[in-house]
């Protein structure tokens, strides 16, 4: 029960740094030859892959990582796909932090983490399913 209310208090945002929300580094344009992360929604682009360990993604920044990687790529269970199909939130725009985030940080400084996945959860929880509701009467 923890483990899935922590689940749900993650993506609230509200357990996130201050800076999150700042993030310099949420944008396509990098520094660095890769960035590797998680390939979330890869059912929404690919919906017949399949996976029970998930799956990952590695952008190729410049040409020497599509060097690099062209050289290493026999070595994965890997298929190229447009930039467009990994794109997650945080490649697009900074984390947006609750304005009530001082809230819950004050519950969970005084009560502690299973006080707070049952208190803020549901709370957080119903606008986010109500949108979601929301939306799929909109697109029928």
């Amino acid at each position: 029960e923890l483990t899935e209310n922590y689940i749900k208090l993650f993506y609230t945002n509200l357990a996130l740094r201050p800076s999150c929300g700042k993030c310099q580094f949420a944008k396509i344009e990098r520094v660095s030859d890769f960035t590797i992360g998680d390939f979330w929604g890869i059912k929404n682009s690919f919906p017949d892959f399949s996976s029970n360990d998930g799956v990952s993604v590695i952008l190729c920044n410049n040409e020497r990582a599509v060097k690099i990687f062209s050289n290493i790529q026999s070595q994965f269970d890997a298929f190229v796909t447009d930039i467009h199909h990994a794109l997650q939130p945080n490649l697009k725009k900074a984390s947006k932090v609750p304005f009530y985030r001082y809230l819950f940080w004050k519950d969970f400084y005084k009560h502690g983490v299973l006080y707070c996945s049952k208190k803020w959860s549901p709370i957080v929880e119903f606008p986010n399913v109500l949108k979601q509701r929301i939306k799929m009467l909109i697109k029928r």
